[in-house]
């Protein structure tokens, strides 16, 4: 299991979906009360390639996180095109 919820842009809207949220992220609270959350992105690449609906940008956008935040393969030519507004990554 691996962090980095927030490599997910907060405005996708799979990040608010209980689907996705119950089955590949984890929550829990460190001794300092801080919240914390942990994304199985293993599992959620496994989903998305059995057909997890999403959009195409979230897909996109979904591979490039798993690939930051866990060193799954992605294809840069492919995650990259079609990148818009409401999908890119937070800067």
């Amino acid at each position: 299991m691996k962090r980095l919820v927030t490599a997910l842009p907060t405005r996708l809207t799979i990040k608010k979906r209980a689907d996705f949220t119950g089955r590949f992220i984890s929550t829990t609270t460190s001794s300092d009360g801080t919240d914390l959350a942990a994304v199985d992105w293993s599992a959620a690449i496994t989903a998305l390639q059995a057909g997890l609906p999403c959009s195409g940008g979230e897909q996109r956008m979904l591979r490039l996180a798993a690939s930051l935040a866990d060193g799954i393969p992605v294809n840069l030519r492919d995650a990259l095109t079609g990148i818009d507004p409401l999908t890119e990554l937070p800067g």
